[in-house]
């Protein structure tokens, strides 16, 4: 009797010791396999991390991501604008810059005419009894009305008599080079250009005239001219470059537009723009092994 319950019990402990063993793994199995899940979605979120920067598109800027941008980008010239965004017609007048406080932009008046909206703008500047700070400033003007489709006609008051504006364009582009009287659009310095290409800007010049020329790292004079764009406004001009074909160019490219003082022929308003032939990168990758 002794013996079949020794038995028994040996018996019991045994499966006792096995359920729990098939316990134990089958909670490691559990705890692997949220292992390897958690992984997965791990590697499957850094993929989606790391998709290229053109898989989503790109949020567009607000209307006051424009208007910050078009004032910065306009500023440092003294100029009048106007534009349309979003059902509103905005209207910038910049002074340029200012090597001290006290000086103001106020647009006081806006009258929609039949063919046209008048601005009335008031400048100002330091008096002798005010008290100025020795800091660059940029004073500017900014207001709106519904928009018209209409041009605006900028009129001045105050410290200036004349608001120069901006002909055969509606709004100042992003500026890439520049001196105080030539403002370049395009190309931006280090671009690389085909044979044919153009130059675009804007210029504000004594006569209305500017010189340019093309040339390469030995000096050698390419492609040169003169170019007609306006004097009291700023008026867009483009200049078309044809190298010749047959024309050997081994050097990257020096772009110059200047003007020239016509008692001394002393160079002025120089802009300068380096730029690198596209048949030339092309035979550099080559020599590098590079694919094109």
């Amino acid at each position: 009797m002794a013996r079949k319950a020794a038995f028994l019990f040996f018996v019991l402990l045994v499966g006792a010791i096995l359920l729990a063993g098939c316990g134990k793994t089958a909670g490691s199995n559990q705890v692997n396999n949220a292992q390897v899940n958690n992984n997965n979605s791990l590697i499957n979120n850094s993929e989606n991390n790391n998709e290229e920067p053109g898989a989503q598109e790109a949020t567009p800027p607000t209307t006051e991501d424009v208007l910050a941008a078009w004032t910065e980008n306009s500023k440092r010239m003294f100029l009048a604008q106007s534009r349309e965004l979003d059902g509103k017609q905005y209207f910038l007048v910049t002074y340029g810059v200012k090597n001290s406080s006290g000086y103001g932009v106020e647009i006081t008046g806006i009258e929609v005419l039949e063919d046209r909206v008048r601005v009335q703008v008031l400048f100002s500047e330091p008096t002798d009894e005010m008290i100025v700070q020795e800091t660059k400033t940029y004073p500017y003007a900014l207001e709106s009305i519904d928009a018209t489709g209409l041009p605006a006609e900028f009129a001045a008051e105050g410290a200036e008599t004349h608001i120069p504006q901006l002909l055969d364009l509606d709004f100042l582009p992003p500026i890439v080079a520049e001196s105080d009287g030539i403002k370049v659009f395009q190309p931006a310095p280090g671009d690389i250009v085909e044979r044919q290409f153009s130059v675009e800007g804007i210029a504000n010049i004594f006569e209305g005239n500017f010189l340019y020329k093309l040339t390469d790292s030995k000096n050698r004079v390419i492609v040169s001219g003169y170019s007609t764009a306006a004097m009291g406004d700023w008026k867009r001009f483009q200049v078309d470059f044809d190298i010749d074909s047959n024309l050997q160019i081994e050097h990257d490219l020096q772009l110059m537009l200047y003007t020239e003082r016509a008692k001394d022929g002393a160079i002025q308003e120089k802009v300068v723009i380096n730029l690198t032939l596209a048949e030339k990168q092309d035979e550099k990758a080559a020599g590098n092994g590079e694919e094109k």
